[in-house]
C-alpha cells in the first residue's frame, strides 16, 4: 500500500494554489471548477496534493488517499477487523473504499 495523495480543504483556492506552486514548487496536474466546488490536483512527481474549496466553512486535512495492488485483500482485512467502510464503484473494475481511522481522519483506498 502506498500513499497516493492528501486532500486539503482550503478557504481560498487561488491563494492556496499560489502558495503551493510558488513556495513549494508543486505543478498543477488536474483542475475542476463548478459553481459549488473548485478542485486542483498538484504533484511533485511522486506525491499528489489535492486542494478543495467549497461552500463549507471547513478547512484543513480532508482525507488521505492510498493505492493498493489488490483491493480484495484490503476488503478482507477490513471485514476481519470489523471496520465500517463504504465501497463506491467508480467503474466495473475500479472501486474506492472510504473509511475513517480511529481519530476520524477520512481514508480513501483504491486499486492501481
Amino acid at each position: 500500500m502506498k500513499i497516493k495523495y492528501a486532500s486539503i480543504k482550503v478557504k481560498n483556492i487561488e491563494k492556496s494554489l499560489s502558495f503551493y506552486r510558488k513556495i513549494l514548487g508543486l505543478d498543477v496536474v488536474d483542475e475542476y471548477y463548478s459553481d459549488t466546488v473548485s478542485v486542483v490536483m498538484l504533484a511533485d512527481g511522486y506525491f499528489n496534493l489535492e486542494l478543495i474549496e467549497d461552500s463549507s466553512d471547513d478547512c484543513g486535512l480532508n482525507n488521505i488517499g492510498f493505492v493498493v495492488d489488490d483491493i480484495a485483500d484490503v476488503l478482507n482485512r477490513l471485514e476481519e477487523s470489523d471496520i465500517v467502510y463504504e465501497d463506491d464503484v467508480v467503474t466495473e473494475d475500479n472501486h474506492i473504499l472510504s473509511l475513517t481511522d480511529y481519530d476520524g481522519v477520512n481514508i480513501n483506498i483504491m486499486e492501481k
